[in-house]
């Protein structure tokens, strides 16, 4: 990770939603967290840490999105406004909701736990362990998603109690927010690789990319996050020797940024 961004005033309802592009955005991390479904639903397999981590999806991420309340369509409507900056992005709250929907189909015993659960207690106390190797599993994915990616964007709403987090759909993020934003307040963060005269070779030739301790996010309104979007969708994503999305150099010119952070950035 190398920057952080809390984004105020959020208005969500200000989103049109497009139905489809939303689906898809959402089918596309579904099938990315199959391994992790089909390894959890195996009773036989180990809960190890080396064995584990592999099924955290390799996937090239440039923003994690983070939110705790709110319509969750509108966030992931979001996400899609800035795929089409050129942006790889990862809401986390959906990766929470594909967790819950496996443990909806772990809710009863079969084949030999059948024969074994033959008590309510026992088809409980299952129930509970199995519920916490999934959030353990998904904590580690989120954890690697957050540190590989290039910003965290976090919107910022009004905390809720903890009774509204379990009864209103709308605040379903809340849990996981927190999560996410202690590991991101606390990860290191890595600059761009450096350009050296290599990189015009193939790219295993990268320069390697420099550190800087943890520090504080900086911030932005709800309507300069949008003007950003719509000032480079439709832009090349690639404008020069690396893949990085105009609209994250157009976006972090609008920050405040230190002569350490901008050092990160190669700028």
């Amino acid at each position: 990770m190398l920057l952080k961004l809390n984004v105020h005033h959020v208005r969500l309802q200000d989103l049109a939603v497009d139905a489809e592009a939303v689906a898809a955005f959402e089918q596309r991390w579904r099938a990315h967290l199959q391994g992790m479904a089909a390894y959890v639903d195996d009773r036989h397999n180990l809960l190890d840490a080396d064995t584990v981590q592999p099924l955290s999806p390799l996937v090239p991420t440039d923003v994690y999105l983070s939110h705790a309340t709110g319509d969750p369509t509108q966030v992931l409507q979001l996400a899609v406004a800035l795929e089409a900056t050129g942006l790889r992005v990862c809401v986390g709250a959906s990766l929470w909701r594909q967790a819950e929907a496996l443990l909806q189909t772990m809710q009863r015993p079969r084949g030999a736990d059948a024969a074994f659960l033959d008590t309510p207690y026992a088809e409980q106390g299952r129930l509970v362990r199995a519920s916490a190797s999934v959030w353990a599993i998904v904590a580690a994915v989120q954890q690697r998603l957050i540190d590989a990616c290039e910003l965290f964007i976090h919107l910022e709403q009004p905390p809720v109690r903890l009774g509204e987090a379990v009864r209103d759909s709308r605040c379903g993020g809340s849990t996981w927010a927190l999560s996410e934003r202690l590991f991101a307040r606390h990860a290191a963060r890595r600059g761009r690789p450096r350009l050296r005269l290599e990189a015009l070779r193939p790219p295993a030739a990268e320069g390697t990319a420099p550190l800087l301790a943890a520090q504080e996010a900086h911030a932005i309104p709800w309507d300069g996050l949008l003007r950003a979007i719509a000032d480079t969708t439709g832009l090349p994503a690639a404008p020069g020797w690396r893949d990085y999305p105009v609209f994250l150099d157009h976006l972090y010119g609008k920050l405040p940024l230190s002569a350490q952070e901008k050092t990160l950035l190669g700028w």
